[in-house]
């Protein structure tokens, strides 16, 4: 997070884990609180939190709405829409 609280870009599980982390510590809240907001389980909020492999989208959305947050993609800079950069990836 910057000093005025907004999160910086996220390019990495690690990232992402750091950001839920400083948001759940923020609201105070253990990890068991916000699981249970969340309807997952102590352990999915763990693994987010570690960049463990095998954590469910739907548990990292329902975690992310409790901490007030969603999930936002857009095209990397200097693409310039994303249906071009899907593109890319298909060959001549």
């Amino acid at each position: 997070m910057d000093h005025e609280g907004r999160i910086k870009e996220i390019t990495s599980e690690v990232d992402l884990g750091k950001a839920v982390r400083n948001l759940r510590r923020s609201r105070r809240m253990t990890q068991q609180e916000l699981a249970g907001c969340a309807g997952v389980s102590r352990g999915c909020v763990s693994g987010l939190e570690r960049a463990a492999h095998g954590t469910s989208i739907s548990g990292l959305l329902s975690v992310l709405g409790v901490l007030g947050y969603e999930l936002d993609l857009h095209p990397r800079p200097g693409e310039s829409d994303l249906d071009e950069y899907v593109a890319s990836f298909s060959g001549p």
